[in-house]
């Protein structure tokens, strides 16, 4: 029987190539959702204070952000709430473009503003757990693995809390929460080492906080002239709370701080440094101060 000048074609094998290109495709389709659930805040480091007025704190908070997919992701423009222990407390915006490498971790530091009305005491003391709850609810744009206009991000978890959480208020934005201190006592009590100093410190949250300390130095023309602590026992209750800081005296340093100030220009710049550390448990809240003037 003679062959027919017809035939079909046996099919061939897809190329390896071309398998790759469909298992990539496949890979992105399910690692590239519209919404990202797994990111994870895996600590937390410093914080700092970048600014604050009447109704607000800003604040920026490092955090790292674990991504436990098989591809890296590229986003952009990161715009986010956050809350702790109830509603959301907090709204950031990271601009510019951030890179998660795959099965990875990077650290970044989010800028954030809270409003002192939306912070709840149990907020402030689930800062102090062993592990802080978080929320994060926001959008952000995505340029690698593929691009989309839009990403939501929705992620929830335990952060493990460090032993102790520094935030630094320094220059002249600490005014709204250390006013400027008054030096209570005359020439011969600085050169006697029997000072006192008047200083108002501001609590801007509707809760009262609990000190565990206070300790503070004075320094005069770049020499310290006193040093003094508030114990354990203390409590910033919500507003402005005036204390009496005894201070231990140097009456050499004084006695030469006060004479450079005379000599060279006739004004005596004072600076004034604190740490104020709130404690539960194991855990601290340190909160460095740092207010300078010029008398």
């Amino acid at each position: 029987m003679r062959p027919s000048a017809f035939t079909t074609p046996t099919p061939r094998p897809a190329s390896a190539a071309r398998l790759r290109l469909l298992l990539a495709a496949a890979l992105l389709a399910s690692c590239v959702p519209g919404t990202v659930h797994d990111l994870e805040v895996t600590s937390l480091g410093r914080v700092r204070l970048e600014g604050a007025d009447a109704e607000q704190l800003r604040l920026t908070v490092e955090l790292e952000i674990y991504n436990p997919r098989g591809v890296a992701a590229r986003i952009r423009d990161l715009d986010c709430q956050l809350a702790l222990a109830g509603d959301f407390i907090a709204a950031g915006r990271l601009e510019g473009e951030s890179e998660l490498p795959a099965r990875g971790s990077r650290m970044i530091a989010l800028p954030l503003s809270v409003p002192y009305d939306k912070v709840t005491e149990e907020d402030f003391e689930a800062v102090l757990r062993e592990q802080i709850p978080y929320r994060v609810s926001g959008t952000a744009t995505l340029l690698e693995p593929i691009e989309r206009d839009e990403i939501r991000l929705e992620l929830q978890g335990l952060v493990p809390a460090p032993e102790r959480i520094e935030a630094d208020l320094s220059g002249r934005g600490t005014a709204l929460f250390l006013s400027e201190p008054v030096v209570r006592t005359d020439l011969g009590g600085l050169l006697t080492g029997r000072a006192v100093v008047d200083v108002e410190l501001e609590n801007p949250f509707r809760f009262a906080i609990p000190i565990e300390v206070f300790d503070y130095r004075v320094e005069l023309r770049g020499q310290t002239i006193g040093r003094g602590a508030v114990a354990r026992g203390a409590v910033l209750e919500p507003g402005r709370n005036r204390l009496q800081l005894p201070i231990r005296g140097d009456p050499v340093r004084a006695l030469t701080g006060i004479a450079s100030g005379v000599l060279d220009d006739g004004r005596l710049d004072v600076a004034v440094s604190g740490r104020v550390v709130i404690r539960r448990g194991e855990r601290r809240l340190l909160i460095n101060l740092d207010y300078a003037l010029t008398e």
